[in-house]
């Protein structure tokens, strides 16, 4: 029975590996596409030199562009990822509890209604 349960556990591991290996290809894939959706309609809207120009500045960085600044950004990353879980737990669940979603909510709420009235405050006074 023990070697059952071991080989459901196995079987269990490979299956959720290989659905999130497929999942991070898809994902790749989705980003390639929406990348050359975008770069079409820049073209059509803007000219085909915009469009060079955007797909020069959103192509994905091979390994010889890659430089010093990639590794102090990963230096960078890692130091803050070390100071957060340097919190102890308590104060972790501590500032958690200080956290009010509602407001948050309606802060980013506020502001984009702010910026819908100054938006449509502009469109009304280039018609008049």
């Amino acid at each position: 029975m023990s070697i059952d349960i071991q080989k459901q556990i196995k079987d269990n591991s490979t299956s959720v590996s290989d659905f999130f290996s497929d999942l991070y290809k898809w994902t790749e894939d989705q980003t390639k596409e929406e990348r050359r959706r975008e770069i079409r309609r820049t073209a059509e809207k803007k000219g085909v030199q915009e469009a060079q120009r955007l797909a020069a500045a959103t192509a994905p960085k091979t390994s010889g562009d890659a430089g010093k600044s990639d590794e102090k950004e990963n230096e960078n990353d890692k130091s803050a990822a070390i100071k957060r879980d340097k919190t102890p737990m308590a104060q972790y669940y501590n500032d958690w509890d200080g956290y009010d979603p509602d407001a948050e909510v309606d802060k980013i709420e506020s502001q984009a209604f702010q910026q819908q009235r100054a938006e449509r405050a502009a469109r009304q006074a280039e018609k008049d």
